[in-house]
């Protein structure tokens, strides 16, 4: 209230009342509503006193209470909520703050199902990557066998003998050999 945080007695603190600060706090339905400062003594002022919510209502502010600083309560009278979406002490934001929606089971879902996704993607694309260099070794090694120069070796025939001799007859050279 008017910035500043702080608590609301626990004094006629029912399930009523919890399921509107819950609603509020945008943390689901109230599981429980709990009192004598169950998580703890707050600090600051204590705002409200002896609320009497529907359990319909956005605001905790929109329930009929005791008017401000009329209480007769201590921090050990603090009231508290165990909503189903997660545990908050009731620590009331101010009129100006809009009702936050709850975040449901759905959108949880959803978040760890994208994240499931972007990490199934990333796993596809390393072993593409892998695959791809794989492939590309194999075509090298297949590539270093086909570029075998024939050349590049000695090739050793016999001549025949007699072409030889018919050569050195016509060059007339006799202790010549010709290769």
């Amino acid at each position: 209230h008017q910035g500043s945080w702080g608590t609301v007695c626990d004094d006629s603190w029912d399930m009523a009342d919890a399921n509107v600060v819950c609603r509020q706090l945008g943390c689901g339905s109230a599981v429980s509503a709990l009192s004598n400062a169950a998580f703890g003594k707050g600090t600051g002022p204590i705002w409200l006193d002896k609320v009497h919510c529907k359990g319909t209502e956005l605001s905790l502010w929109d329930c009929p209470d005791k008017p401000l600083f009329s209480n007769n309560c201590d921090h050990k009278e603090d009231a508290a909520v165990n909503c189903s979406g997660m545990t908050e002490t009731t620590a009331l934001p101010t009129r100006a703050d809009p009702p936050r929606r709850p975040a449901t089971d759905s959108t949880r879902i959803s978040t760890s199902v994208i994240l499931c996704i972007i990490l199934g993607a990333l796993l596809c694309l390393v072993l593409a990557i892998l695959a791809g260099q794989i492939r590309s070794a194999k075509a090298q090694q297949r590539g270093s066998r086909l570029s075998y120069d024939p050349f590049s070796e000695a090739v050793y025939e016999e001549i025949d003998y007699d072409l030889l001799r018919e050569k050195q007859g016509m060059t007339g050279l006799s202790g010549l050999y010709v290769l």
